[in-house]
């Protein structure tokens, strides 16, 4: 087993707890997060370093509601591509999830999945990425893994063996990416950590390249536009404020993020999220 797994899920009884080293997960997509961690712990686990072109990171939920009501957690998921191992609802490869997420947790279970790189996932496939949004694939479409395989070690609580199992796959397939494909996850890098990107055209300029051909980067690799990149971002960081300053004045924060027009910022976050920014700084979700 690599050392960074072993040094993250421990063993108990039944070799598959969390230890106090493992670090919980930022809360950026999850709607309402002060709320939604009452009911779920999330963590994320480094990939083995021959691993890092290649996957960003691994991700697990957990839960226990035994003898509490469900509980409907929503998330606007990042424009990244997964592979999600869920033995209780749905498994398999996942694009981009281009609307709001919603997932009931009820009972007690936990989740699996391993976040790939931007533009590393598409590198891999013969399809365009576009057509794994919104969707679940079969894992066996890209890796020499089975899914139901994946499933059982989920179910049985052996997270670190299928860690490990999804290492050896993306190793026994992975080819070097292309430079287009690391050009294309630095974009997105660049649209996530400068807020003050809120048109394609200062993303060509920034990386000396045509409104165009960063038009097919994303295309080709990424499975969404940029422009939507750029949407999903800001709004991450007005769910953030809102989430710090719920009485923050919401025109001034459509203004930071690059929305002049208050009533498209309504319609946008509207549709995003399921409720107004002005609901949704009320708590109403």
């Amino acid at each position: 087993m690599p050392n960074h797994i072993h040094n993250t899920i421990t063993s108990n009884s039944n070799n598959n707890m969390l230890n106090n080293s493992s670090v919980t997960a930022s809360a950026k997509g999850l709607i309402q997060p002060a709320l939604s961690t009452q009911y779920f712990q999330l963590y994320h686990h480094p990939p083995s370093p021959a691993l890092t072109q290649w996957i960003a990171y691994f991700w697990e939920v957990r839960w226990d509601l035994t003898n509490q009501p469900a509980y409907t957690q929503q998330n606007l998921p990042h424009p990244a591509q997964h592979l999600i191992v869920n033995p209780f609802l749905d498994s398999g490869i996942m694009g981009v999830h281009t609307r709001r997420f919603e997932y009931k947790l009820q009972g007690k279970g936990q989740v699996l999945g391993c976040r790939f790189n931007f533009g590393a996932l598409a590198h891999l496939l013969s399809v365009k990425p576009k057509l794994l949004n919104d969707v679940y694939s079969p894992v066996e479409r890209i890796l020499p893994l089975t899914q139901s395989a994946l499933d059982e070690r989920v179910r049985e609580d052996n997270l670190s063996q299928a860690i490990q199992d999804i290492e050896q796959a993306v190793l026994a397939v992975a080819q070097p990416l292309s430079s287009d494909a690391l050009l294309a996850g630095k974009i997105v890098e660049a649209i996530e950590a400068n807020r003050a990107i809120v048109q394609v055209e200062q993303l060509a300029e920034q990386f000396a390249i045509s409104v165009r051909k960063l038009q097919r980067l994303f295309a080709d690799y990424i499975g969404v536009s940029a422009k939507w990149t750029i949407c999903r971002y800001r709004l991450f960081e007005v769910l953030a404020e809102l989430d710090k300053q719920p009485q923050e004045q919401l025109i001034h924060l459509a203004n930071r993020t690059g929305y002049y027009d208050q009533a498209h910022f309504n319609r946008v976050f509207k549709a995003m999220v399921g409720v107004t920014p002005s609901e949704y700084a009320s708590g109403i979700t």
